[in-house]
């Protein structure tokens, strides 16, 4: 009889563990598919587009990527610039890591699973190549663009141990002080489940 994969919570953005760097994962481990299933039924009980394996407390270069509905949501017309590359992306990451990163530099808005509420503008890159494994261990070298290649390095600064709030301005998140302060006391309340670092359950 077989388990549902564990949806486990995304931690608040304070928690210390977010801001190491985590280690590439050793592909023959046995409970690498189990891993990725439990990313991947979070990512869904969530409804984000991208999750890592640091959001919810497991220090490893992993990430889970599906914007698939952002795609469909998106109307026709505008999916050739938002969605250069395809259809959108569905799948695991391992040891992913970046070879080079294209300008221009874009402005987008972003959200985060460990800042429940809070939506910034970010500045990343238009295209990125991208070397990975997948869960059988085979290598993959991609260049991604759009909304693609953001959802990744976005993921993979995670991995990196750097929060999207990292790359604003001092200024900006000076003004952002209070919202994160009511984020972490766990004031805003996800639909997800959250571990809060410093606020009670």
């Amino acid at each position: 009889m077989s388990t549902q994969p564990a949806i486990r919570p995304i931690l608040s953005f304070d928690h210390p563990s977010l801001k190491r760097r985590s280690p590439d994962v050793d592909v023959s481990r046995p409970d690498l598919p189990e891993l990725v299933a439990s990313l991947r039924a979070t990512l869904e009980r969530a409804q984000g587009c991208g999750i890592a394996a640091p959001m919810v407390g497991l220090e490893m270069n992993l990430i889970y990527i599906d914007n698939s509905k952002v795609f469909e949501n998106v109307p026709e017309e505008h999916r050739p610039d938002i969605f250069p590359s395809g259809t959108g992306l569905k799948t695991e990451m391992i040891n992913a890591r970046i070879l080079s990163e294209r300008e221009p530099l874009e402005p987008s808005i972003e959200a985060n699973l460990c800042f429940p509420g809070l939506e910034i503008t970010v500045d990343r890159p238009r295209s990125v190549e991208v070397e990975y494994q997948d869960l059988s261990g085979a290598k993959h070298r991609a260049l991604f663009e759009g909304f693609d290649a953001r959802v990744i390095l976005h993921e993979l600064d995670h991995v990196n141990g750097v929060l999207f709030v990292d790359r604003l301005s001092p200024a900006k998140r000076a003004i952002l002080a209070g919202k994160l302060r009511r984020i972490a006391g766990g004031e805003t309340k996800p639909d997800y489940p959250m571990k809060w670092f410093k606020a009670k359950n």
